[in-house]
C-alpha cells in the first residue's frame, strides 16, 4: 500500500536508513559500536566523528559537500554572521 509519499520519497528514506545503519560495525569485538573516522581539513584542523556535517542538495547528490570541518564552520559563522552589540540607547 502506498503512503502519502511517492515511491521516490520512500526510496530516499530507505536509503537514508540503510546509510545510517551502515555506520555501525557488526563484528565480534564491537557489535553495534559507531565507526569513528578521522578527518583533516585543508586548513589543517583534525577531528574525529561518526557523524560528519555534510551539506546536501536534494536533487543533486553529486553536489553534496562531503565532510565539513566543524572548526572552520564555526569560524565562518563568527566572521560572516556574528552581530555586534549596539550600545547606543
Amino acid at each position: 500500500m502506498m503512503n502519502n509519499y511517492g515511491y521516490d520519497e520512500y526510496d530516499k528514506r530507505l536509503k537514508n536508513r540503510q546509510r545510517r545503519a551502515s555506520t555501525y560495525v557488526m563484528n565480534d569485538t564491537n557489535v553495534g559500536q559507531p565507526v569513528i573516522n578521522a578527518y583533516e581539513c585543508p586548513r589543517g584542523h583534525t577531528f574525529k566523528t561518526n557523524n560528519p556535517i555534510v551539506i546536501a542538495v536534494d536533487d543533486d547528490p553529486d553536489y553534496n559537500s562531503g565532510p565539513i570541518c566543524g572548526y572552520c564552520y564555526v569560524d565562518w559563522f563568527k566572521v560572516n554572521l556574528n552581530a555586534t552589540e549596539d550600545n547606543e540607547k
